[in-house]
């Protein structure tokens, strides 16, 4: 029966991404490509593709394609045109089109159960009009604060959340499972919390404190840790389909997406009030500054939310790239605040939901009047913008105050490509060196500073020359080398040849993380404006001191601009060369009312448009992020499909309490933190996740009802973290990008800064980063390989909640794989480190720190038969102290791979 369910569910949770690729990706692409000769108004060849039924019919050739048959699809070798029959007949599909389809077809040419075409395409309607029953929809009714349920439990309620879930149990007679002990508490709640194990220390302290509200303190502690943002804000970048590189053509890397992953990480750590995090990722760009420049920088990186998505760049029909982009952020925008499916009313109204066509065409012209490409060339670029536009012209008019200048002790040294062999020149101590040198051919002149010692560098400052050269240096690439003289930091400037920094004032240029260097070389990648290999240093500023004020700066951010502002047509079918009536930018009408007035605006309307999402009065917004942060906690929300309140999605299983802590988030101002602390101090939270009867089994097998804890798996950015912390080699660094375009991008563009992220994922070298997982490069295509097998989000769409598989290459990675080798024999290393300690005190030590307990007698004996016999075959064919080593790291990776360990209870 159990089986039975789960197979359902997850056969449910695949239909609804089905339905949703179709929807999103091949109804518009057959509706714009195919619908002119092969729909209701002609069927040439007897070829129909506006339905299910006609689709599998075929035409006179035949059926267009048999179940998962990609090579043998009569569909996919029309639009490969690889024969005589070739679609469309006058213009290719680009690649991202015919990867659309090759996907839906391989996955079994899905259509959803609504196989008839759709009766209504509204392209002259703008105003809706609703049913009583849409109207009726619970989804769509106020948020109302309710009564709190009256029960006689007081063993079973500490929060009102209680009340809610006792209620609601009683109706079935379903008792809940007793409290869990304070080991698994404290373990489940650092994982919830920060993704990262408690150490044997923090158990032992938080186990033996007697106090009545150890546990509460323990909440606000976790909730205090900057690794809250890193855990809760990897649940958000799932929503947001987060990537650090554009999938379809090229694969290209987003440089400075990291920046909009830091600013959701710091949104969670200061619990930003949730209405002003929805408000600054559609608008932040245009919220009012307010003097505080940190703050409107944050707002200005938030609308990286718009740009993440995947993008088809080398599609060459940029209006219809334009739309499909725009198609992509609506998307995203609906279901990550809304759980609402608005993109499947492109090509007709919604099948199921009360959304007419108008009101997405209503969304398009929003996003259409918003500046989402750089430029339309061959490659389409994304939009990238200073993060401060007025930093380049500042950042040379200040001087740190404070700090060591690190450089004034050291030696510079130049090139000597040119005629004639120079000296090693100072450039330090502020004293223009007497001599500058152009370079022949294509040699390309630099300066270096050598440090005395490795240094924790901070900032570097380049001054130009004045007493020599009018040219001025532009074009040209700073790095940090460490002793070994590989590179820990290198960025290029002034490519394209604007803003030079002016001759007598210095440039300044932040290096992130304080990465530790000896050497700082500035060389050039071209000739300067003048055409010349002009390279004239008069100082080099090397800076460590770490509180000094940094100046601004000309840091780029992916971020989204105004453009034109525009209202645009319905189309027809989703295609813009079919333009209807105009609809104008307003919200959704089963909200705000059928024929409300459009916004009023003199810009593109995205700033309306946020406010009228995350206001109060919208009883959508509030539910659908409580029910979010529910889920996030037990595995499945209130409402189980958390991406959709829709007709099709579920039901809310406690209507009331879905409710109630709406209320509590809107009345808390938006506090995330609050409902937190409501969630994790109540018994049903706290409960024990093994279950003692078998009828509550039978009664509610999806434990809908919660009567137990539901135990889980740990994620894969969890399982890689939990390993480092194990190994003892997780560098616990907040922020930043270890993604080095230099080393990892291929196919480099120098112009427009377009690297292609298409190695194998084994060749990244940023993938061997042992910073925490969020801080890895999600590279859509070519995923970590831990990432691949342990059910990371899918990037190229909006994730609520991941899929959890169970296969055998997961084991079989937990057993061979090189990294989890790393980590057992670190661990290892560090036990038989332990001289004040015993092989049996050595065992018991492992066991705290893997499994967080003592081991049991039994397993104690096992285990040092184990390593002892291990030992001891390893000792024939290797050194005693070689196979003592392996002996204890096989042992180790053995708890590394128990359920014990994987699991969350």
């Amino acid at each position: 029966m159990t089986a039975t369910l789960i197979l359902y569910c997850l056969l449910g949770q695949a239909s609804r991404a089905d339905d949703a690729f179709f929807e999103m990706k091949v109804r518009p692409l057959l509706a714009a490509k195919c619908f002119s000769c092969h729909g209701p108004d002609e069927q040439e060849g007897g070829l129909r593709l506006d339905s299910a039924a006609s689709f599998r019919k075929g035409g006179d050739s035949g059926p267009v394609t048999e179940a998962k048959d990609v090579d043998g699809s009569l569909l996919v070798r029309a639009i490969r045109r690889t024969t005589d029959l070739k679609m469309p007949p006058d213009k290719p599909l680009s690649p991202a089109q015919i990867t659309s389809l090759v996907q839906w077809v391989r996955s079994g040419a899905v259509w959803p159960k609504y196989d008839t075409p759709p009766a209504t395409v509204s392209a002259e309607q703008v105003d809706a009009v609703f049913s009583k029953e849409e109207l009726a929809f619970w989804a769509f009714q106020p948020v109302r604060l309710p009564a709190l349920p009256v029960v006689n439990a007081p063993d079973r309620v500490r929060t009102p959340i209680d009340r809610f879930i006792v209620a609601r149990r009683k109706k079935d007679a379903i008792h809940g499972t007793p409290c869990a002990d304070q080991r698994t508490l404290i373990r489940r709640l650092h994982y919830d919390l920060l993704g990262l194990p408690p150490s044997p220390e923090v158990v032992d302290n938080f186990v033996n404190d007697p106090a009545p509200d150890s546990y509460s303190r323990l909440v606000d502690r976790l909730l205090t840790s900057p690794h809250y943002g890193e855990r809760w804000g990897r649940h958000w970048l799932d929503v947001v389909r987060y990537a650090d590189t554009t999938a379809n053509d090229g694969n290209y890397i987003m440089r400075y997406a990291y920046r909009y992953r830091d600013y959701v990480i710091n949104a969670f750590n200061t619990d930003k009030p949730y209405n002003q995090f929805v408000i600054e990722q559609i608008a932040g760009d245009l919220l009012p500054a307010d003097g505080d420049r940190e703050a409107t920088e944050q707002q200005t990186i938030a609308t990286g939310f718009l740009l993440l998505g995947p993008k088809a760049l080398a599609e060459q029909d940029k209006e219809l790239l334009l739309f499909d982009i725009v198609d992509e952020q609506i998307d995203v925008t609906s279901r990550a605040f809304l759980a609402m499916t608005v993109a499947c009313s492109r090509c007709h109204d919604h099948k199921f939901d009360p959304i007419p066509t108008a009101d997405y065409y209503s969304w398009a012209g929003v996003f259409r009047s918003t500046r989402n490409l750089s430029d339309t060339e061959f490659v389409s670029k994304w939009m990238e913008r200073p993060l401060n536009p007025d930093g380049t012209k500042a950042m040379f008019q200040v001087k740190p105050a404070a700090g060591q200048n690190l450089a004034r002790h050291g030696t510079a040294r130049q090139s000597t490509e040119n005629a004639g062999n120079f000296p090693a020149s100072r450039a330090i101590d502020g004293v223009p060196d007497n001599f500058s040198h152009t370079a022949d051919g294509d040699a390309s002149p630099w300066w270096e500073v050598t440090l005395a010692v490795d240094s924790p560098i901070r900032l570097i400052g380049l001054w130009n020359r004045k007493d020599c050269c009018a040219t001025r240096l532009s074009n040209f690439r700073v790095s940090v080398l460490d002793a070994n003289r590989k590179p820990v930091f290198r960025q290029d400037f002034f490519k394209d040849g604007k803003d030079y920094p002016p001759a007598d004032q210095g440039f300044y240029i932040r290096v992130p993380d304080g990465r530790v260097g000896r050497t700082v070389r500035v060389a050039l990648l071209g000739p300067n404006a003048a055409g010349e290999h002009w390279l004239q240093l008069a100082e080099v500023e090397i800076y460590a001191d770490r509180s000094a004020p940094l100046p601004l700066d000309t840091r780029m951010v992916m971020a989204v601009e105004e453009g034109q502002p525009r209202d645009v047509p319905i189309h027809r079918r989703g295609s813009y060369k079919r333009p209807g009536a105009m609809a104008p930018r307003r919200f959704l009408q089963i909200i705000d009312g059928a024929g409300h007035a459009a916004f009023k605006t003199s810009g593109s309307g995205r700033l309306e448009l946020a406010r009228r999402i995350a206001r109060a009065g919208n009883p959508l917004v509030s539910r659908v992020i409580v029910n979010r942060i529910w889920q996030g906690h037990f595995g499945t929300g209130l409402v189980a499909t958390s991406d959709n309140f829709g007709q099709l999605g579920q039901r809310p299983s406690h209507p009331g309490l879905l409710d109630w802590l709406a209320s509590e988030c809107i009345h808390s101002d938006w506090s995330l933190k609050h409902l937190h602390r409501l969630i994790l101090n109540s018994a049903v939270y706290q409960q024990s996740s093994r279950p003692q009867q078998t009828t509550r089994q039978s009664i509610d097998p999806e434990n809908r009802l919660l009567w137990k804890f539901p135990r889980r798996r740990l994620t894969a950015e969890e399982l890689r973290d939990s390993l480092l912390v194990l190994g003892g080699k997780l560098d616990p660094a907040l922020g930043g990008s270890v993604l080095d375009v230099t080393q990892d991008g291929g196919k480099e563009d120098e112009k427009r800064g377009l690297y292609s992220a298409a190695a194998p994922a084994g060749e990244f070298k940023s993938y061997a980063s042992r910073r925490r997982s969020i801080y890895l490069p999600v590279l859509r295509n070519t995923l970590h390989e831990v990432f691949q097998l342990f059910d990371f989000a899918n990037a190229n769409a909006v994730t609520t909640r991941r899929q959890e598989t169970t296969v055998a290459p997961q084991s079989l990675y937990l057993m061979n794989s090189p990294f989890v080798r790393e980590q057992a024999d670190s661990m290892a290393a560090w036990l038989l480190a332990r001289s004040d300690a015993d092989d049996q005190q050595r065992l018991r030590l492992a066991h705290r720190l893997v499994l967080l307990r003592q081991p049991l007698d039994d397993e104690l004996q096992e285990a040092l038969q184990y390593v002892t016999e291990a030992e001891r075959q390893r000792s024939v064919n290797a050194p005693d102290d070689t196979a003592r080593r392996a002996a204890w790291s096989g042992y180790c990776r053995l708890l590394m791979s128990l359920n014990e360990f994987m699991y969350v209870d």
